[in-house]
């Protein structure tokens, strides 16, 4: 009998062994391979983050649309990542599954999980170095840079507790966006599956470890080594965003 339903989405148990045979997959790669799709799935997340800064750097007063906007445009990064099927660390958490079923060890699983940490950082770093002689930085009159300075900042004023617990939060979505996009059958569905959890996590202000493996170091490299003093950047941001 023909399912009636309106929505032609794959059913949980379809889902779970999609899931499991990505993770599979995933593990089975060789070395360099996972390295290599972690340092492009590491060059993704930057794209996403600077897609991300270049809309709230010129971004109207409304803090409530600007996280809205700015959330929409960050989901480029995951939809990137589902599109390419590289690896990014706090997704592949999801690999987990292949140990659930006894397909790989312990050990397996913790080797491809730190090449795939490892891969991303090596991957942003790249991305990083392109921006920097870009002179992105200190596109718009510098509002790009005293954004990723404005944006590195808010990330600082977290306890440990606050951090872990927002991490977590942020975790959830990616896995839950991820998790969502086996339901569909096309690539539209996919895309649309993803939109709204990254959106959240990212209007929330639920901090992502590898999106902050960017912008953090990137905050550090501008307060030092700018080409123009970023020293009152707090007073040109606050004429920036509340003007």
């Amino acid at each position: 009998m023909r399912n009636k339903l309106s929505f032609d989405l794959q059913l949980s148990a379809r889902k779970a062994a999609i899931a499991e045979r990505i993770a599979s997959h995933k593990i089975a790669r060789s070395k360099v391979s996972v390295f290599l799709m972690a340092m492009s799935a590491g060059v993704f997340m930057a794209i996403g983050f600077t897609f991300y800064l270049s809309v709230i750097a010129d971004a109207p007063s409304s803090q409530a649309l600007t996280h809205l906007v700015g959330g929409l445009c960050f989901t480029l990064g995951f939809i990137l990542l589902a599109v390419c099927g590289t690896s990014l660390f706090t997704s592949s958490v999801m690999t987990v599954m292949a140990k659930s079923r006894g397909v790989i060890s312990w050990r397996t699983w913790l080797i491809n999980a730190l090449l795939v940490a490892c891969g991303n950082l090596a991957g942003i770093a790249c991305f990083s170095l392109l921006i920097w002689f870009s002179g992105l930085v200190m596109s718009e009159n510098a509002m790009w840079g005293v954004a990723v300075l404005h944006c590195a900042e808010g990330k600082m004023h977290h306890t440990f507790t606050e951090s872990v617990s927002l991490g977590i939060m942020c975790n959830l979505m990616v896995c839950l966006a991820l998790w969502m996009s086996y339901c569909g059958r096309s690539l539209c569905d996919k895309i649309v599956a993803m939109i709204l959890p990254i959106t959240l996590f990212v209007a929330s202000g639920f901090e992502h470890c590898i999106a902050n493996l960017f912008v953090i170091p990137f905050a550090i490299a501008i307060r030092h080594f700018a080409p123009r003093p970023f020293g009152n950047w707090r007073t040109v941001a606050q004429t920036i965003f509340l003007h």
